[in-house]
Formats: structure tokens, C-alpha cells, sequence
């Protein structure tokens, strides 16, 4: 089966349909095929066009995918966050000024352990054990 398209554009067509593949390693996989086989059709510019394109989109994938997980992290702090500030009111009364505030700037893993402790805990003093400067 004959393209109309030049070798080039054909070529760059390919690798931009193997970026819609799903699975990560195969799309590379098909990408680096492609410029493989395609280095004594096209020249040798263009070849170094789209490898610079292909290396420049694994920083970009990386990036997105560090976005991904900082952005999913954040949520989980805040939904924690929420927890301990909704619960803790009802088990001990209003949360004092401070503890409240410094709740807002606990990492995950101490938001964590104080939502995994707090319907063991018997007075308000009891989280001063994860937060030290309360």
C-alpha cells in the first residue's frame, strides 16, 4: 500500500499516532523503531528534528506525570486536613486558634498518622505528640 504523503510527513505521522498509544513503553518502542528504520530513507536534519521532538516530549510526559502525582498528593493533605478539623471538633469541642493552624502545615505521612490515632485519642493535647511546635 502506497502513501501519498512524502517520507518525511509519513514518518511524522507515525510517530505522532504512536504518542495515542497508551501504554508508555510500547509508544517509545514504536517512536524509536520508527526514526530506526527510517534513518537511510530521510536525511539526515530531519532525523535530528524528530529525535529532538521524541526526547523533548519524555521531559514533557515526565513533567506531567510529576504534576500528576504532586497535584493527587496535595488532595490527600487537604482531605485529611478536613477530617481531623471536622472530627476532632466533635470528640473534644472547638480545635484551639493554633492547633488549627499548625494542622494546615503538616506534611501527608503526620496527617496521616493523626487521622489513623484519632478516634484513639482521649483529649485535644493528645496530637501535641505529632505536631512539636503546638
Amino acid at each position: 500500500m502506497k502513501s501519498s504523503l512524502p517520507v518525511d510527513a509519513l514518518l511524522r505521522r507515525t510517530i505522532e499516532l504512536a504518542h495515542r498509544i497508551p501504554e508508555m513503553e510500547v509508544s517509545q518502542k514504536i517512536r524509536e523503531l520508527s526514526l530506526a528504520v527510517s534513518n537511510r530513507i530521510v536525511d539526515e536534519e530531519t532525523l535530528q528534528e524528530l529525535w529532538e521532538e521524541m526526547q523533548m516530549l519524555k521531559v514533557i510526559k515526565f513533567a506531567e506525570k510529576k504534576g500528576m502525582e504532586k497535584g493527587l498528593e496535595k488532595g490527600r493533605e487537604e482531605g485529611q486536613i478536613k477530617v481531623i478539623k471536622q472530627i476532632s471538633p466533635r470528640k473534644f469541642g472547638p480545635l484551639p486558634r493554633g492547633l488549627s493552624q499548625a494542622i494546615d502545615t503538616l506534611d501527608l505521612a503526620t496527617l496521616d498518622c493523626i487521622v489513623n490515632d484519632l478516634l484513639d485519642m482521649e483529649s485535644i493535647d493528645d496530637p501535641r505528640r505529632y505536631i512539636p511546635d503546638w
